[in-house]
């Protein structure tokens, strides 16, 4: 595996590459098995394969994040090369988004329906990372894990609204043996926490049920999803969504492919968990 710090490497890399397809998947760093699960799938898939491990400075709690990223950095490396990555692309922020730049992608219908999920300024920056990491790879396939439902929104309205030829592949939720999804920013929940989590996730698994039952009417769901909410200790609820997965926008039955998300606090800190479900119509 070669790593790769600055774009004029990826450049020259890319126009070297003919005739083969080239695989891409982004992750911010301190990998785990879900990680790895989406890793593995765009491995089988391309001939060519580009990591990038990049965390967007406008998240929250950027410092502390990336200290924790900082300290998993070798054993990612050495994940990724045991996996068969062929590229790594790890660039500084100044690279991404150098001081002199004059242009950045806003994608003002994103902000407005989903700043409960995102700043203005992680919608934009996320936005305008994914175009330029796609205009300097130009992968055939961009895989990302249905855990970062907002990134993947972001992604591929940034492909729809450039007109851009690339396929995204989008890997189903790994969770561990209790419910809770694997994730960067869930490794510490404590041992209450983690039983709280587990019993937002059991509601969803009940919805899902009532869905494949028949249950299509999105107002029914979201009555008996608040109604359960309620009885679960130290999470308070903030918001239910059902949304069409092509367009993001609310669906009154539920047909087709969709995403149910919920988004609330386990004591006072953020969280939140979603479904991804096809429905027949």
């Amino acid at each position: 595996m070669k790593i790769l710090k600055k774009v004029e490497e990826v450049s020259q890399i890319r126009r070297e590459i003919k005739d083969k397809s080239v695989g891409l998947i982004h992750l911010s760093g301190n990998l785990h098995p879900g990680s790895v699960q989406v890793v593995r799938k765009l491995c089988v898939m391309c001939d060519v394969r580009f990591a990038t491990i990049f965390l967007n400075p406008t998240i929250d709690n950027f410092s502390k994040i990336k200290n924790v990223c900082e300290d998993c950095k070798e054993k990612d490396y050495s994940t990724l090369e045991a996996e068969n990555i062929d590229y790594l692309f790890c660039p500084d922020v100044v690279d991404i988004f150098p001081p002199d730049s004059l242009t950045e992608v806003i994608p003002e219908k994103l902000i407005e329906r989903f700043s409960d999920y995102g700043s203005s300024k992680y919608i934009t920056s996320t936005a305008t990372f994914f175009f330029k990491l796609i205009n300097l790879i130009q992968p055939d396939f961009i895989f990302i894990g249905q855990r970062n439902f907002l990134d993947l929104f972001i992604l591929k309205q940034v492909i729809k609204d450039f007109d851009m030829d690339v396929n995204v592949v989008i890997s189903p939720i790994l969770r561990n043996e209790k419910g809770i999804p694997y994730s960067s920013f869930l490794k510490h929940l404590s041992e209450e926490e983690e039983k709280t989590a587990v019993s937002v996730y059991t509601v969803l698994s009940e919805v899902r049920e009532k869905i494949s039952s028949g249950e299509k009417s999105t107002s029914n769901i979201k009555k008996y999803m608040e109604n359960e909410f309620k009885n679960i200790e130290n999470f308070k609820i903030n918001k239910i969504e059902i949304l069409n997965l092509n367009d993001f926008s609310d669906v009154e039955n539920v047909e087709g492919e969709i995403v149910l998300i919920v988004s609330g606090e386990i004591n006072g800190k953020k969280y939140s968990d979603s479904i991804f479900l096809k429905s027949k119509i």
